[in-house]
This record gives C-alpha cells, structure tokens and sequence, in this order.
C-alpha cells in the first residue's frame, strides 16, 4: 500500500513538471531569435518585395483552389446521372489534393511575411522547380532567386 502512495505521488510530481513546461512554452518559452533591445530601436521592415511574392503566391493558391471548381462545374450534370460515383470520387480527390497543394502556398505565403527562414527555403525550392517551366517561368524563378539571395532580403528571415 505504501509503495502505491509513493508512485501516486511520482505521478502527481511528473504531472505537474509537464504543467509547468507547457505554462512555460505558453507564455513564449526561450525566444530562439535574438532581438534588438536597444532603447528606441526601430522594429525591423519586411521588404516590400517580399510582401509582392506572398501576394503572389497567395494568388496561385488560390488559383490552384480554382481547378477543382471548374471541374466540380464540367462534372456536375454527370452527377444525376446512374453510375456517377466515379465522377463524385474524382471530384473529392480532386478537392483533397489541390486543397492541400493550396494550403501549402498559403503556408508558404504566411511564412514569408513573418520571416521564417522555411518559407524563404521552400520558396526557393519552388523557383528552382519553376527554372523548368521554359521560357516564361524560367525567367520569373530566375528573378525570384535572385532577389531571395539578397543581403538586405536574407535578413529579414534572420
């Protein structure tokens, strides 16, 4: 009986750690990046041309949410039709898939505008990909490379 008190009192002991560390995490935890705490400094400015790519991207999102639409709408007179499960299946993978893709390009966009060093390595992996898409999105990713890969830019995603 004694031995069941004390592991009842270990886990009242290790419970209340876990509360302690998620209050702590809750209230900011240790802050990973380093800020200015100089008096009167100025909070740091994200590049204009960064808040242009977010736009972008945030457009071909929802672009992309714009394909599964248009399907939804060439489909939709199958739908009453006898034997149209198959057309109802391909319109919710549709919407799973290009939803998913979207949500990426919103995250994407999200992260970009908060500086996240992620987003600006996924968004370079996106302009590397687009370098194949000849001639016009070649030029665009090559401008997008080029302006990610700039001091004053790199900064913002410190």
């Amino acid at each position: 009986m004694e031995g069941k008190k004390q592991q009842d009192i270990k886990k009242i002991h290790i419970n209340e750690i876990f509360l302690y560390y998620i209050c702590f995490l809750a209230a900011g935890g240790l802050k990973m990046e380093q800020q200015d705490m100089s008096y009167g400094a100025a909070p740091r400015e994200r590049p204009t041309g960064i808040t242009i790519l977010a736009a972008l991207y945030i457009i071909e999102g929802l672009l992309i949410l714009a394909a599964p639409l248009m399907l939804t709408a060439m489909l939709a007179p199958l739908m009453g039709t006898s034997g149209s499960s198959g057309a109802g299946a391909l319109m919710t993978i549709c919407w799973v898939v290009f939803g998913l893709i979207a949500l990426i390009y919103f995250l994407i966009a999200y992260g970009l505008l908060k500086g996240q060093g992620w987003a600006r390595i996924v968004a370079i992996i996106f302009a590397i990909i687009g370098l194949l898409d000849i001639p016009i999105g070649t030029i665009i990713s090559i401008i997008i490379l080029w302006y990610l890969f700039k001091p004053e830019v790199k900064a913002w995603f410190q």
